[in-house]
């Protein structure tokens, strides 16, 4: 199962270089398109810092219930 993990990471990783690669290539020197295309970037990256603040306080207050009642 651990490695499976380390795959999924490493893959998302060299996808993530590729993307951002391939964006650089395609918006080359437009400083407009290079503006939108972060936008766009930037809310994928809100949505998943939204996410993972959502599960921040259920993972707090379930390990603090968990170590009362043990």
């Amino acid at each position: 199962m651990r490695n499976r993990l380390t795959a999924f990471i490493l893959t998302g990783m060299v996808l993530g270089v590729i993307v951002g690669f391939a964006t650089n290539i395609w918006v080359g020197g437009d400083k407009t398109l290079a503006k939108d295309v972060a936008g766009y970037y930037h809310l994928l990256a809100d949505i998943f810092l939204h996410l993972i603040k959502m599960i921040i306080a259920p993972l707090v207050f379930s390990t603090l219930v968990a170590g009362i009642a043990h």
